[in-house]
């Protein structure tokens, strides 16, 4: 399967489960220069920034791992050219990772919030 068509699906699920948590997802797949956003979503009154990372297996790892220095450096750009063109550089926001991957038919989903923007994950 395309690896697009397999991102869309784990953002779709994502985007389900963060619903029925109670967030609002404002934007799907909001994209600039410097990179994308999966999920842009207010929660609580934070603007919460979601990174999603779907497996159909563990074959390679736990797609959390995926999100290194170099993806994190690309988020931080993506958010911040965010916050300065809705004109929002001052509110409180936090980036968050969803997790999912399927094993033996059984979708599993960890949900990170506020992961930290320096260092490895």
């Amino acid at each position: 399967m395309n690896t697009k068509i397999v991102g869309r699906k784990g953002e779709e699920i994502a985007a389900k489960f963060l619903s029925e948590k109670g967030y609002e997802i404002l934007h799907k797949n909001w994209t600039c220069r410097w990179g994308e956003v999966d999920l842009i979503t207010v929660f609580k009154d934070v603007l919460v920034f979601v990174e999603v990372k779907y497996r159909n297996s563990l074959d390679f790892g736990y797609p959390y791992e995926a999100v290194n220095y170099r993806k994190k450096a690309v988020l931080v750009r993506s958010i911040s050219r965010f916050l300065l063109l809705g004109n929002v550089w001052g509110c409180n926001w936090r980036l968050d990772l969803v997790s999912i991957y399927i094993i033996g038919g059984k979708v599993n989903i960890k949900h990170f919030e506020g992961i930290p923007l320096d260092g490895l994950f």
